[in-house]
């Protein structure tokens, strides 16, 4: 897992705005324990991306296990604003 870290880094350093970098290495750091860097990463992804779904859903994820569920329901509302159809995100709000 270490590996994919470093991996991830890498790209962002070749290119910081990669939502999809930033979310992989989140999803990674979270495997890894490391819930911080992990909501550093969804935040970023989001901040990058408002519209894009799956980084909403990762975001509520963390701020869900980091107990913020308000923040959590939040991320969750904006996946499902922008994509309707999110079973993900309904699933969890259900």
């Amino acid at each position: 897992m270490e590996n994919a870290a470093a991996e991830f880094r890498c790209a962002l350093r070749l290119n910081p705005k990669s939502v999809a970098a930033h979310d992989m290495l989140g999803a990674t750091l979270r495997r890894q324990g490391n819930h911080t860097g992990a909501l550093e990463q969804f935040r970023r992804a989001v901040e990058l991306a408002p519209e894009d779904p799956e980084a909403q859903y990762d975001l509520g994820m963390e701020l869900k296990a980091a107990g913020d569920m308000a923040g959590a329901i939040a991320a969750f509302q904006r996946a499902i604003a922008v994509k309707p159809d999110s079973e993900k995100a309904i699933t969890i709000l259900a």
